[in-house]
């Protein structure tokens, strides 16, 4: 029988993942809600909550938002749809890495 080991250091970064990270979503998303109801202009605040989720998203996944945005904009014309899924943060990899890798 295989016995499991208990490591503390993954068992509270599991934690923090189930926990912090929800509570993250709750704060934009209560803050999106807020500057939409508030705003005089809510198509401009539906697309800063659209930037947000994208930046945040990004950060999420140790990607620079930046340069993650300006390659997948440079790249979306030309990608099929079947492909689009790579274009996402938590599966982008910076175009010079594909075509090294190809």
């Amino acid at each position: 029988m295989l016995r499991q080991t208990y490591d503390p250091k993954v068992t509270r970064e599991l934690a923090v993942m189930k926990v912090i990270f929800p509570l993250i979503g709750l704060v934009i998303c209560v803050a999106i809600l807020g500057l939409y109801l508030t705003s005089p202009d809510r198509i401009a605040a539906l697309i800063a909550a659209f930037m947000a989720t994208l930046i945040m998203s990004a950060k999420l996944n140790d990607i620079d938002p930046q340069a993650w945005l300006a390659d997948v904009l440079a790249r979306i014309a030309d990608t099929p749809i079947s492909k689009l899924e790579q274009l996402l943060p938590w599966n982008w990899q910076p175009h010079g890495l594909n075509a090294q890798a190809a």
